[in-house]
């Protein structure tokens, strides 16, 4: 049974992380490359977890496909001749894992917020126009039914689409 649900949970990623990219315009572009992303330390971020799975396959799965959705969405909001370059250094996906006797599952509710904490630097040619560092802290279930917000880490993303439209504007 935890095999087949394993198998499941990893079908429902890939086919979820697929339909953001199409939803969310996902197309490989110049712009998408003005948007560099760097995982500091994966291996200490606090939760990036997926039910079923290990850790580091967990991070495996999550950590590119968050990558390609901050470059893709960065790159549609990036003014032209800009470029963006994030250092992430934690991510505490929202909920928490609830390690039950037969299978793992991730509890969601408003006393688990999703956080995710970065240094950031704007540029435009060889300027520096902004830069800084976040911890962006946002409670599950306020993104709404934005299609690109489907898939892996939905709270995650909706708190970094958040920053980046009045960031990167």
């Amino acid at each position: 049974m935890r095999t087949i649900l394993s198998s499941l949970t990893a079908c429902l990623l890939a086919a979820a992380s697929a339909a953001s990219a199409v939803a969310g315009g996902a197309k490989p572009t110049a712009a998408a490359n003005a948007v560099t992303v760097e995982f500091v330390q994966p291996e200490r971020y606090a939760d990036v977890q997926v039910s079923g799975y290990s850790t580091e396959a967990s991070r495996e799965m999550l950590l590119p496909d968050l990558k390609k959705w901050i470059q893709t969405t960065g790159a549609d909001l990036l003014k032209p001749g800009t470029a963006l370059t994030l250092r992430i250094t934690d991510i505490d996906d929202a909920g928490q894992m609830n390690r039950g006797a037969r299978r793992d599952i991730r509890v969601v509710s408003n006393l688990f917020p999703a956080q995710i904490s970065f240094s950031w630097q704007l540029t435009n040619g060889k300027n520096v126009v902004k830069s800084g560092s976040e911890r962006l802290v946002q409670i599950a279930g306020e993104s709404g039914e934005r299609p690109d917000f489907l898939g892996s880490m939905p709270t995650v993303k909706y708190a970094l689409w958040r920053w980046m439209r009045g960031a990167l504007r």
